[in-house]
């Protein structure tokens, strides 16, 4: 996985705030705390919220909406539709995955194309770098540079909350001379 910007500035905020629950509970507990019992440090209980904060707590509804961050974890399934512009060839509708792992600040999207009949047979591309932008609080635009099979390239993807679906369109090109689209749904 690989850290991943957002251009909504959300993560100061949560993280001072963090670090303000941390130094209460850690005076409260020493206050309070029985005098067998040690109480953990104020960096402690920091890197204990911050841990719980970034694996599950960002997940919650609310919490979700406040940051302004999607929830992208899970499978996703569909097609991607390309040309590779060195040998003029044209591909529709290849069936492909996109796997994506996420945390409040880490992202990997590994998109495998398990065809063997393709230009390039079965492929597995990876993230390297990945970007969310926030479009008048209601499209979410997702760029990413990949790598796969020697060659890197560059996506960029919507993202679209339609009757409860999820779905991500994309573009890419890569220095394969390939350019494409890309359209799935979260299953």
């Amino acid at each position: 996985m690989v850290y991943y910007s957002i251009d909504i500035d959300k993560r100061q905020p949560v993280i001072i705030v963090l670090a303000i629950i941390s130094v209460s509970v850690a005076i409260w507990l020493e206050q309070f705390a029985p005098p067998y019992f040690e109480a953990p440090s104020a960096m402690g209980l920091f890197g204990l919220l911050f841990w719980g904060f970034n694996k599950y707590l960002w997940k919650i509804s609310f919490i979700r909406t406040m940051l302004g961050i999607p929830n992208l974890n899970g499978k996703w399934k569909g097609t991607l539709s390309r040309t590779d512009h060195g040998q003029e060839i044209e591909e529709k509708d290849i069936e492909v995955s996109l796997s994506v792992m996420q945390t409040w600040t880490k992202m990997s999207f590994v998109l495998e194309n398990n065809n063997e009949d393709t230009i390039s047979g079965r492929t597995r591309s990876f993230s390297k770098v990945i970007g969310l932008y926030i479009e008048n609080k209601n499209v979410i635009i997702i760029r990413d540079i990949f790598e796969f099979q020697n060659a890197q390239g560059m996506s960029e993807w919507r993202f679209y909350n339609e009757n409860g679906r999820q779905f991500l369109k994309g573009t890419y090109f890569s220095t394969a001379l390939r350019s494409g689209t890309v359209d799935l749904e979260k299953i």
